[in-house]
């Protein structure tokens, strides 16, 4: 098992070490709350905000980016600047956090606010794949900085930043979910759980006080959400979320047994709710953007995913599953890693005593053949 398909260790063999991971997140996610709630109250000096605490500094640090640009500690000095842990070959932790960093791109659209995304897995996280990575979510976004690391160094930095990285003894990884926000001193001033919608809220106005700038208004944001958002970074990969193109008009399987046939109400559902109603056989990754999208954005976006293809208007609903037709969509835990997978014809497995176990990779599946091994 290698760390580029990894997100979450086996648990017997780590209970202890999640605990203490579960331990570190709520003490310093309570710490932030309690900080921002207290920023958000003002000073005596004319009512005015106050920034955000400081909780430490962020250490040293040299990596290169997917344009090729040294991005250091000292070359954000001046920047406030938001960073987060992820590896481009994830397919479930990291995606959501993509996304909301892509909400929150959209929503701070301040030249001067930084965007960093860390990799924590050195071996695979190439240029190339940065290059390919930043392509698929965010081509157009300058601010946004994917470092590609090296082993020692990521562990000094990760260590500096109380941020969880952990390999297991088996090559595989567990690694923060966690948002930082970083003022233009190179101190962090906030902590935020990646996975809730209210500390991302909370992120963004910890944010604008730390750069003055003031909201963006929607009406003054492009109208290609499709784009803007990143969402191909997720639909495009048939192991993350059901393909867009073509689903127009069709009818899908919902994770409850039921099925609803895919027209516009649906989609916006899907797009301000998407956990009320999820397609069978894929996890629950996507964020609402019920707060990010205005009601002529969200109708802009159930626009474009209509353009994108399907069924013709009042036609007959296909009776099959997004993305896998005449076969049952589901899930299941990769044996080696633990990981929620999506299985599909295409997903690695191996068979052992009659029965076929599925792995996110072909990594976590040589492994299992190795341990087969007498």
């Amino acid at each position: 098992m290698n760390a580029s398909a990894r997100t979450r260790v086996r648990p017997r063999k780590h209970r202890a070490a999640l605990a203490v991971a579960a331990a570190l997140l709520a003490v310093l996610l309570g710490a932030t709350a309690m900080r921002s709630d207290r920023a958000a109250v003002g000073n005596d000096v004319g009512g005015a905000p106050e920034h955000p605490p400081a909780f430490w500094n962020v250490p040293a640090f040299a990596f290169t980016d997917q344009r090729a640009v040294l991005v250091t500690g000292g070359s954000l000095l001046g920047h406030v600047w938001i960073a987060d842990f992820i590896f481009t070959q994830c397919t479930s932790a990291c995606p959501m956090l993509t996304a909301r960093m892509r909400v929150l791109q959209r929503a701070m659209p301040d030249p001067d606010l930084r965007f960093i995304s860390f990799s924590v897995d050195p071996v695979h996280d190439t240029a190339d794949a940065l290059v390919r990575y930043a392509a698929l979510w965010a081509p157009e976004e300058t601010r946004w900085s994917l470092l590609r690391t090296e082993a020692g160094p990521l562990e000094r930095l990760t260590e500096g930043m109380r941020a969880i990285v952990q390999p297991d003894g088996d090559g595989g990884i567990l690694h923060t979910s966690l948002f930082f926000l970083v003022d233009r001193a190179g101190r962090v001033r906030g902590i935020y759980d990646g996975n809730d919608d209210d500390a991302l809220h909370r992120l963004t106005d910890d944010a604008r006080r730390l750069t003055h700038a003031p909201a963006a208004p929607h009406e003054a944001r492009s109208r290609d959400a499709l784009r803007e958002l990143g969402c191909r970074g997720c639909h495009d990969n048939p192991q993350i979320a059901p393909p867009l193109a073509g689903i127009w008009g069709h009818d899908v399987a919902l994770a409850d047994g039921t099925s609803a046939p895919v027209d516009a109400a649906y989609l916006r559902e899907s797009i301000v709710s998407p956990s009320a109603r999820r397609v069978a056989g894929y996890p629950d990754t996507m964020p609402s953007y019920a707060n990010e999208l205005s009601a002529g954005e969200l109708d802009e976006l159930v626009g474009e995913i209509a353009s994108l293809g399907g069924a013709a208007p009042g036609a007959a609903h296909a009776a099959h599953s997004v993305g896998e037709v005449d076969a049952p969509a589901r899930t299941e835990s990769d044996p080696v890693c633990g990981m929620t997978i999506r299985v599909t014809a295409s997903t690695p497995y191996a068979t052992r005593d009659g029965h076929a176990y599925h792995f996110c990779s072909d990594a976590c599946r040589s492994r299992f053949l190795a341990a087969q091994r007498p």
